[in-house]
């Protein structure tokens, strides 16, 4: 083609080598042509492309018009890698960094001083495109360098744009002083939603979290409340130290494939949104919003309200919190027809504490944005010393029985110990829970193909090291009948070899420790609904954002309304076995939905693919639904007997049934609005 050789005429093309380990092949949901127009924007590079614009000199961006295609030509930064140019050649002397050509009406080439990218634009409908990418080196030493540098990152930022823009989202308060000529000349400019064009001006900041900080993250939102909660229930249902601990190997163990789902299908969709995204792209829109409507009303709700009874029934160490008598509390119930009662009344105390502390700390997060990585990271590291100091503390204190930790005898292989173990499973799995956060920021890390894997792995196998330990001391130190009549677990422990004094700073490091746990969750636990909002997937009004805080106010106050209600309505024990129940349902869809994957995008690139595939996905599957099963079993069983007020699997069941009904009555409506 005569203008690409005009330039290009130096290459030996001969020496091009076609790698289709490196093709992909990506579905948008957006027409072709947007998505033809935004690779002819040079305009959006700054604000879209954080790492292009780090390696290209936006100022002296070219657009050259000519008969038969349109080129772009990126220049390097000082230092950054370019084309060894001849000294004839009419670019000679500037530090090309990449030549971009467009050739009507969907081909792409993009030429790299490594070789060649090959964008085919190919429309399946109005408002959907598979783009396919092939690979062409000429220069291995060069691959991964400068412009041509981490393209799978610039493409997803690239799908983002068109899709928003798709959308029909106008932005406003663009000043006019800020399209200059320059900009102009440099092809058509698409304006964006006001909300969207903040995010895209800090694209810089966005890729800005490493390895540690992802760790961090990680082992922050697993290590919550149920460590402190959780082994006396267990130890009530299976009083047996040693079977206890086969349910923490096997939570952790399952949650350890769970995780290395999530890396693979993270590495491939590596922006934040976490499994909406991942699920749109496995079942469809439905299924997705399915999920988030889930997350609003059971999974991040219910365990909000759950992380905050545990920093209530601490803080009752030091204040003797008042409640109803027996009779008042089940005076007053709410009834759930073939799915049980409700007793708000009962330990009124605690649960006004815990609603005092999620509707401060929702105050604060309206008000406020600035959380940042520093209190994350804080909160976190407390955790995981305050674990360490109690494992250090109960085991070289020799005031622990190693016989604690052997067999009772008192649970044997039966129908009645697989249903209490399925019990004891969840709230094992209500410990676990958390690891799949990492997906929700995304779009934040550093080669996030690379780091969602690492910092999965690392972060998760703190976690099982610390459960472990955590459980062998506690059971070292009370013994199983005291473990299980314990309701501060950690301060019982600590008790009898630190006195009052070091109870009590247990118990405030527990408290320090829930109250972070909650605050990092009021917030992380809202982007999912005002995305949705934002996006028409969702009532509108809870995407709005706050005109003075610029905070997700409207659905930071929806969550702190549904978390109430929960906390109102149930107890630590319900809270976390239901988003449980609800959370594994959607993990297991999650682990399915990886072998969707594989068959859908074959040639997608994944950076981290899951070892011994199909075999522990489906191993994963199968434990899911068969938790699901038992559960489902083992509650109703359970409520027949009288033992349970309520049916907890079946209420969130009907949960998610009834976000299948609001889509399909509400979706058209948002969409319209």
């Amino acid at each position: 083609m005569p203008c690409m050789m005009e330039r290009l005429s130096f290459l030996t093309f001969d020496n091009f080598r076609y790698d289709a380990s490196r093709d992909s092949s990506f579905t948008i949901h957006a027409n072709w042509a947007l998505y033809c127009e935004n690779y002819l924007e040079g305009f959006h590079i700054p604000f879209v492309h954080a790492g292009l614009n780090q390696v290209l000199d936006f100022g002296s961006y070219e657009t050259l018009t000519q008969d038969d295609c349109i080129l772009q030509i990126g220049y390097a930064k000082e230092g950054e890698l370019s084309f060894d140019l001849p000294t004839d050649h009419p670019d000679y002397g500037k530090n090309v960094a990449a030549y971009y050509y467009f050739v009507f009406p969907n081909l792409m080439f993009n030429f790299y001083p490594w070789g060649l990218s090959l964008n085919i634009v190919a429309p399946l409908s109005v408002d959907q495109t598979v783009v396919t990418f092939k690979t062409y080196i000429l220069d291995d030493n060069k691959y991964n360098q400068g412009a041509g540098s981490d393209l799978h990152t610039v493409e997803m930022e690239d799908e983002a744009i068109v899709e928003w823009v798709q959308k029909g989202t106008q932005i406003q308060g663009l000043s006019p002083t800020a399209v200059t000529p320059l900009h102009e000349k440099q092809g058509p400019i698409i304006f964006t939603d006001s909300l969207l064009w903040p995010s895209m001006t800090k694209a810089s900041l966005k890729r800005q979290l490493g390895l540690l900080p992802a760790i961090a993250l990680v082992v922050g939102s697993v290590i919550g409340s149920s460590i402190f909660a959780k082994p006396a229930t267990m130890a009530q249902l299976l009083p047996d130290p040693m079977w206890i601990l086969g349910i923490w190997l096997l939570a952790g163990g399952l949650s350890l494939i769970g995780a290395m789902i999530n890396a693979e299908i993270g590495s491939m969709f590596p922006e934040t949104g976490g499994q909406f995204i991942y699920f749109k792209e496995m079942y469809g829109h439905r299924f997705a919003f399915v999920y988030g409507w889930s997350g609003l009303a059971v999974i991040n709700t219910a365990a909000v309200a759950a992380i905050a009874f545990v920093f209530a029934q601490y803080l009752s160490y030091f204040v003797d919190l008042p409640r109803f008598h027996p009779a008042t509390e089940k005076s007053f119930y709410v009834p759930l027809p073939m799915i049980g009662r409700l007793f708000p009344l009962e330990n009124f105390g605690v649960k006004m504490t815990a609603i005092a502390s999620v509707l401060v700390l929702t105050a604060f997060n309206h008000f406020s944005l600035k959380s940042g990585n520093q209190v994350q990271m804080f909160f976190t590291w407390l955790k995981v010393i305050l674990l360490i100091l109690i494992i250090v503390i109960i085991f070289s204190s020799g005031q622990g029985q190693w016989s604690n930790l052997m067999p009772t005898g008192r649970v044997t292989l039966s129908a009645a110990a697989i249903l209490a173990s399925v019990g004891a499973l969840s709230g094992a799995f209500a410990a676990f829970d958390g690891w799949n956060n990492l997906g929700f920021v995304a779009g934040e890390l550093k080669q996030p193909e690379k780091q969602i894997p690492r910092a999965l792995w690392i972060g998760l196998l703190i976690c099982f090291v610390l459960y472990v330990g955590t459980h062998l001391a506690f059971f070292f130190m009370l013994g199983t009948d005291k473990a299980a009549a314990s309701t501060l677990i950690a301060t019982d422990a600590i008790l009898p070899i630190l006195g009052n004094a070091g109870a009590a700073l247990i118990a405030v490091m527990v408290m320090v420790s829930t109250f972070g746990a909650v605050n990092g969750n009021t917030l992380a636990c809202a982007r999912l609904t005002f995305s949705m909002g934002e996006n028409k997937d969702f009532y509108p009004w809870t995407g709005t954002v706050h005109p003075k805080y610029n905070t997700p106010s409207n659905a930071l106050w929806l969550h702190a309304f549904v978390s109430i209600l929960y906390i109102l309505t149930g107890s630590f024990d319900m809270l976390a076995d239901l988003f449980v129940f609800v959370t594994w349902i959607f993990y297991g869809f999650g682990a399915y939905g990886l072998i969707i994957l594989r068959k859908k995008y074959p040639n997608t690139p994944r950076p981290y693919s899951i070892k011994a595939y199909p075999f522990l996905p489906l191993i994963f599957v199968f434990f899911s639904a068969l938790y699901a099963i038992i559960t489902i079993y083992s509650d109703i069983t359970a409520y027949l007997k009288g033992e349970t007020p309520v049916i907890k699997s079946i209420l969130g069941l009907s949960i998610i049934f009834y976000g299948l009904i609001l889509y399909h009555w509400k979706s058209k409506q948002w969409k319209t609005s």
